[in-house]
């Protein structure tokens, strides 16, 4: 290893989680690919993706991996095997978990990288568990006969050292249930992430935010999900954001429920939070926030003007503070509209267009 690449590895251990690290990452691997050094290659590459997974981007995954898996075949064509087959198949379960959330994927990528996925599972003699199981998710957005069966065929598969966690498989569950309209087994099956006896790093913290999208869109109906204490789930998931610094990514999902619970906490919950969707690019995170602003600034469009003091960074910052909501609400729906197109366009059918016309209605 040469003197500069020994100098990356200290200033990646040292540097912050997110974009500090992804950066070191790529200058990594730069360097590893001008000394085709294999070792250096995948490490910084495995390390960019994981960061971009939990702390920044995910996006950014999707240009990145499969650079990393044609090194490893490369790699593998030449030795035969690759020690690190195991955690580049992990890293696989992130672009299959995600693809969802981006417009930018179409149906048919994520049936090359899911069928891609399947084959390396059965060459390396791994379960086909989290290939049903991140089907069953992918599909349940707009193919609910797909969806059912790839949710079957994951709970007849067995679990191996490739499927996640208890805890995670089951959110996963009651995520698949709650998209497919089966509330009541849905809260069963979280019985044992509520009570903590099924936990890890994200769970129950994310599925916190999975019944609050539930209600959210029973309320968007009119009708709010009775059998679920929604305020001991705002605690819960405002918890988990405000003080561990988890579930970031659900701070739109919490932002319109408190527009139906509670108004002044919306308000806060927005000046905090007014940058989001210029921090983020996943159109469903960006999507969710935008249509809670809408809701909250809806109530305000009869006056011209509504003083509040806002981050400088905010695209619409007054120095006078003095806003209009009119405006805001212009900008929020057009984003909102911009996305609901590109995520139905995908999807083959209307579901955030109706979500965003509820919006427009039901405030």
């Amino acid at each position: 290893m040469t003197n500069e690449m020994m100098e990356i590895y200290d200033q990646f251990h040292e540097a912050a989680h997110g974009k500090e690290k992804m950066e070191i990452c790529r200058r990594g691997w730069e360097l590893a690919d001008q000394l085709d050094s294999y070792d250096d290659q995948y490490f910084f590459r495995y390390k960019y993706i994981n960061e971009a997974a939990f702390y920044d981007d995910i996006l950014e995954i999707y240009t990145i991996y499969p650079v990393l898996l044609q090194k490893h075949d490369a790699y593998v064509a030449v030795h035969g095997s690759d020690p690190n087959t195991f955690h580049i198949l992990w890293a696989y379960k992130w672009v299959l978990e995600n693809a969802h959330e981006f417009h930018q994927i179409s149906i048919e990528q994520f049936e090359r990288f899911r069928e891609d996925f399947r084959i390396r599972c059965i060459k390396n003699g791994y379960s086909l568990r989290p290939y049903y199981q991140y089907g069953a998710y992918f599909y349940s957005q707009f193919d609910m006969e797909k969806a059912e069966t790839c949710y079957r065929n994951f709970l007849k598969c067995p679990h191996d050292g490739l499927s996640d966690c208890k805890a995670c498989e089951r959110h996963m569950e009651v995520v698949y249930l709650l998209r497919t309209n089966q509330p009541d087994k849905a809260m069963e099956r979280a019985k044992d992430l509520f009570s903590r006896r099924l936990t890890c790093a994200e769970v129950p913290d994310i599925t916190y935010a999975e019944f609050i999208r539930y209600d959210n869109m029973c309320r968007l109906k009119g009708a709010a999900f009775a059998e679920m204490d929604i305020h001991n789930l705002q605690r819960n998931l405002y918890y988990s954001i405000d003080s561990k610094k988890l579930c970031i990514e659900h701070i739109g999902k919490l932002f319109l429920s408190y527009c139906f619970t509670d108004k002044g906490m919306a308000l806060e919950w927005f000046r905090r939070n007014c940058t989001y969707t210029q921090q983020v690019r996943n159109p469903v995170f960006r999507f969710e926030f935008a249509i809670a602003a809408m809701a909250l600034f809806k109530e305000l469009l009869s006056k011209e003007t509504y003083k509040m003091r806002l981050k400088k960074e905010f695209v619409l910052y007054r120095e006078d503070d003095e806003y209009s909501p009119r405006e805001i609400y212009g900008h929020f729906r057009k984003m909102a509209e911009e996305i609901a197109c590109k995520m139905d366009a995908r999807n083959g059918n209307d579901v955030f267009t109706l979500i965003l016309r509820d919006v427009e209605n039901g405030f």
